[in-house]
C-alpha cells in the first residue's frame, strides 16, 4: 500500500486483519486512516455499550494523549460514513 507513514506504526488492538478492513473501509469511503481512527475504532470494538463521545475521547486519550475531543467527533463521523 504505498510506503509505511507514522500513522502505520499503530499498533491496532483490533488485530491485524481488522485494521486492514478498517483501513480499505476508510479509503473506500474517502477518509485516511489515522491512528487516531485506528485508535477510537479499537476501543469501540473493545466495549459492550454506546459510549458517548465524551466517553470514547477519555478512554482513547488514555492511548493517544494528543487527540482532541474534536478528532474524536471527526473519527466517529468517519467510521459512521464506512458503515
Amino acid at each position: 500500500m504505498g510506503t509505511p507513514s507514522s500513522n502505520d506504526q499503530f499498533d491496532c488492538e483490533a488485530g491485524e486483519s481488522a485494521c486492514e478492513q478498517l483501513r480499505a473501509a476508510l479509503e473506500s469511503a474517502g477518509w485516511r486512516y489515522t491512528k487516531q481512527r485506528a485508535a477510537v475504532y479499537a476501543y469501540l470494538r473493545k466495549v459492550n455499550s454506546h459510549p458517548s463521545a465524551e466517553h470514547v475521547y477519555s478512554a482513547v486519550k488514555q492511548k493517544v494523549p494528543s487527540i482532541s475531543l474534536a478528532t474524536v467527533y471527526k473519527a466517529l463521523e468517519a467510521l459512521v460514513s464506512c458503515n
